[in-house]
């Protein structure tokens, strides 16, 4: 975990000017700065790792030979997409405001203006939310903008234009236990129209600061139990909280996350932020040494590229997989434990059976 350890002290160095010691390089190796390169890429921080690397006052050889090789391409790669995602948002919003559909932004560009350089802050597709006008918003893609469209599952459809896939949104959570409805009904309440600022000049529109934590924080957790999540999405989490927190009433949040049963895994990856960055928000309840030493290699040791199964049997084998490989995670944070998941789950078929 050394060149992991030393990742993150870039990162911190990068995005929050933290203390870094340059000494820490001067022993590496051609390859070991070719490994942190590799987990940059793998964590979804290229563009992160290398502003760290150029805003160091001396650099070593390798260092120097890295940023000219891959660092420059790199970060222009970087900020050519995201110039390319504002734009076709900026389309995308035109075109939907002449036929009366609101465009609201989810993670994506509107969370990368929480980053020092928000072009320099990865993303991949595009997730929109049309205000219960998705269907239309699928229709009007593809009559006008020549978009392929896919019914991907009950919360969102798939747009795909111009080489990108835009998530629209049929709902925030999954829908499929009262709970989650629950919840997907409370963030939608949250989106009162005097509560919503404008992306740049593009006419679409930004969720407040308290949907933006509770939809972070849950849809980290979704992918958490599922497949794990990368640092990117933890430096999502703590970019935006750096930039927001005071803007936040904790008591009223910390009520929802114990009713929408999410209150031991936001403790824990508020003191994860803590321990791993030195940044504080909130008031974490105390989370076992043991949990947070196992979440740094589940973490670290994943790629922010998930690439999800297309078919229907495919999709059902891949859950059961995943859950059961991350069983631990269940025990953990859900209410009940792995056991308590597996009898509400079974419930559910059975009910939707009968």
């Amino acid at each position: 975990m050394i060149l992991h350890d030393l990742f993150i002290d870039i990162v911190k160095f990068s995005l929050w000017d933290r203390p870094f010691d340059e000494k820490s390089l001067a022993s590496l190796s051609n390859e070991d700065w070719n490994a942190l390169y590799e987990i940059a890429q793998l964590q979804g921080l290229t563009a992160i790792f290398f502003d760290g690397l150029d805003k160091l006052p001396t650099k070593p050889v390798a260092c120097r030979e890295l940023i000219q090789e891959d660092g420059v391409v790199s970060v222009i790669e970087s900020e050519l997409r995201w110039s390319s995602q504002l734009q076709l948002i900026q389309k995308l919003t035109e075109t939907y405001k002449k036929h009366g559909i609101q465009v609201l932004i989810l993670k994506g560009l509107g969370l990368s203006l929480c980053y020092p350089n928000p072009k320099h802050r990865e993303s991949n597709d595009i997730d929109i939310f049309l205000f219960g006008k998705y269907e239309e918003g699928n229709r009007l893609a593809e009559k006008l903008l020549g978009a392929k469209v896919e019914k991907f599952s009950k919360k969102e459809d798939h747009i795909y234009v111009d080489s990108y896939s835009i998530d629209n949104h049929i709902h925030f959570v999954g829908t499929g236990a009262e709970d989650q409805r629950e919840f997907d009904l409370y963030l939608q309440s949250l989106l009162q129209k005097d509560n919503l600022s404008e992306l740049l000049d593009t006419g679409a529109f930004l969720p407040p600061p308290l949907f933006n934590f509770l939809f972070l924080l849950r849809h980290s957790y979704h992918h958490f139990m599922r497949e794990g999540v990368a640092l990117r999405q933890i430096t999502d989490l703590a970019c935006f909280l750096n930039k927001h927190a005071q803007d936040l009433d904790w008591d009223h949040i910390n009520t929802q996350l114990q009713k929408f049963r999410l209150k031991k895994y936001a403790d824990a990856i508020l003191s994860f932020i803590q321990r791993c960055f030195g940044l504080s928000f909130g008031s974490p309840e105390k989370v076992d040494d043991d949990l947070l030493e196992r979440m740094f290699p589940e973490i670290l040791g994943n790629s922010h590229m998930v690439f999800y199964p297309r078919t229907r049997f495919e999709r059902r084998l891949y859950f059961v997989k995943t859950r059961w490989k991350n069983r631990w995670c269940y025990d953990a944070f859900y209410e009940g434990g792995f056991r308590q998941f597996v009898i509400e789950i079974l419930k559910r078929k059975l009910k939707w059976l009968r």
